[in-house]
């Protein structure tokens, strides 16, 4: 490596030296913005060239109305509810069956994996009815006009 190169990035680097022979004016007011010209090249340490093509798609948004918000909070309720009684009644279950049959620990572990599967079932089953699809955006707020038309493209073509 050269004897005189620096990190850019340390903590403790001294800030850039610019050459002394190479003095350069600067120019302040109306006359800087149209006597500089904008360069192709890419750069990590210079700031990119500004567009003047918006890059997202604006687009209107209605809230939902508060008895569509009670909805949803309701549903949500009800899935933590499905979830955590599914868990709950297996393991009682899984209990009852150690006690019956006397095989100590594995009535319960059963119980509890298997009231896991059928509590993230119901839980998957609820929370689809949250946001059903027919109110997902026909456009994605957060592509770029360009993600939009490719992924318009890619779905033409499978």
């Amino acid at each position: 490596m050269s004897e005189n190169w620096q990190d850019p990035y340390a903590e403790d680097a001294e800030p850039h030296q610019q050459d002394p022979s190479a003095e350069q004016t600067q120019i302040i007011g109306p006359e800087a913005a149209s006597d500089q010209e904008p360069e192709t090249s890419l750069s990590l340490f210079e700031p990119e060239t500004k567009t003047t093509e918006e890059p997202f798609i604006l687009q209107s948004f209605t809230p939902p109305s508060l008895d569509e918000e009670v909805r949803r909070v309701g549903l949500g309720w009800s899935a933590g509810i499905a979830f955590s009684g599914a868990i709950a009644f297996m393991v009682f279950v899984g209990w009852l069956v150690d006690l019956l049959m006397g095989t100590r620990p594995w009535g319960i572990v059963a119980g509890v994996i298997l009231g896991a599967a059928i509590g993230f079932f119901e839980l998957f089953h609820i929370s689809s009815r949250i946001f059903p699809n027919k109110t997902s955006p026909k456009v994605n707020p957060l592509l770029s006009s360009y993600d939009q038309q490719d992924s318009q493209d890619n779905a033409f073509r499978l």
